[in-house]
C-alpha cells in the first residue's frame, strides 16, 4: 500500500473492513486518502459511517458536512444526497429538529431517497408534537405528520417494506390523535396485506431446492426472460430484495446476470462476424 496508486487499494481495503465491522482499521486505511484525491469524498462518507457506528455523532456530522462541502454537485450528487440524509438523521437523534427538517428538505423530489426522507420527516413531526405543552400545537404537529404520510402513501413504487411501515405508522398517528376507528382500519390493512406474504416467505424458507432455483433464476432471467418462472409473488420478492443483507446478494447476482448477458451477446456477435468474414 506504499506504492503509487495505493489510494484505490486503501479505499477498497477500508470499505471492506467497514463491512466486517473492523472500524478502527477501516478508519486508519481511509484516513490515508489525501484531500485532493478523486476518492476523497467517498472515503469521507465511509469514515462518517464508521463514526456513526461508533456512536461518535458530532465527529460523524462534521465528516458528512465535509462530504457536502467537498463533493461535486453533479458528479457526486448521489453521495451528497446520502450525506444530507445522514446529517438530518444525526440532528434528529440530537433533538435538533429544525436542523433535521432543513436537511430532509434538501433531498429532491425526483431522488430515489425522497420517499425515505419523507417517511423520516413524519417521525420528525411526531417527535416535535411531544415537545409542545399546548394541546392545539401538539395536535397540529400530529396532523402535519399524518398529512406527510398521506403524501408518501400516494407515491408510486413505494416498495413492500416501506409500504407496510407507512401503514403501521399511520395507525400509530391515528391512535395518538384519538381516532381509534381509523387506527384499527390501518392495522387491519397491515394484517391483511402482510399475513399472506409472511406465510409465503415461511414456506419458501423451508424449501432449499426452491431457494436455489430462485437465486439461479435471478442470474438467468437477464439472458432468457421468456424462460423465467415465478417462484415468489412480486410483493414477496420485493420484500426479500429490500432486506439489507439479502438485498446485497440479489444486487450482486443481477450484476453477474448483466455480465453474463453481455458475454452471450458478444459471443453471438463474434459468430456473425466470423461468418461474414469467411
Amino acid at each position: 500500500s506504499n506504492q503509487v496508486g495505493s489510494e484505490r487499494l486503501n479505499y477498497a481495503y477500508g470499505k471492506a473492513l467497514y463491512f466486517i465491522e473492523e472500524y478502527g482499521s477501516a478508519y486508519d486505511a481511509l484516513q490515508r486518502i489525501a484531500t485532493g484525491s478523486e476518492l476523497f469524498v467517498k472515503a469521507r462518507y465511509v469514515i462518517a459511517a464508521i463514526l456513526v457506528a461508533q456512536n461518535r455523532l458530532d465527529e460523524a456530522e462534521t465528516s458528512f458536512e465535509q462530504v457536502v462541502a467537498a463533493g461535486d454537485k453533479k458528479a457526486d450528487a448521489d453521495i451528497i444526497e446520502l450525506a444530507n440524509l445522514s446529517i438530518a438523521r444525526i440532528a434528529y437523534e440530537k433533538g435538533l429538529l429544525s436542523k433535521a427538517a432543513d436537511y430532509y428538505q434538501r433531498i429532491p423530489r425526483k431522488s430515489p431517497n425522497f420517499q425515505r426522507a419523507l417517511y423520516e420527516m413524519t417521525h420528525l413531526h411526531i417527535k416535535a408534537s411531544g415537545q409542545y405543552e399546548d394541546p392545539d400545537r401538539r395536535y397540529a404537529s400530529l396532523r402535519k405528520s399524518l398529512e406527510t404520510l398521506e403524501i408518501l402513501a400516494g407515491a408510486p413504487n413505494l416498495g413492500s417494506k416501506l409500504s407496510i411501515e407507512t401503514a403501521i405508522l399511520r395507525g400509530r398517528i391515528n391512535m395518538l390523535l384519538g381516532m381509534l376507528n381509523y387506527a384499527a382500519e390501518g392495522y387491519k390493512e397491515v394484517v391483511d396485506r402482510f399475513a399472506p406474504m409472511s406465510t409465503e416467505l415461511w414456506e419458501f424458507s423451508q424449501d432449499e431446492a426452491r431457494i436455489a432455483k430462485w437465486f439461479e433464476s435471478i442470474v438467468h432471467e437477464q439472458v432468457d426472460p421468456i424462460g423465467r418462472t415465478e417462484m415468489l409473488s412480486k410483493a414477496a420478492a420485493e420484500w426479500l430484495q429490500e432486506e439489507p443483507d439479502l438485498g446485497q446478494v440479489v444486487r450482486n447476482l443481477k450484476d453477474l446476470a448483466g455480465q453474463k448477458k453481455d458475454l452471450v451477446e458478444s459471443r453471438d456477435t463474434l459468430v456473425k462476424l466470423r461468418a461474414a468474414l469467411s
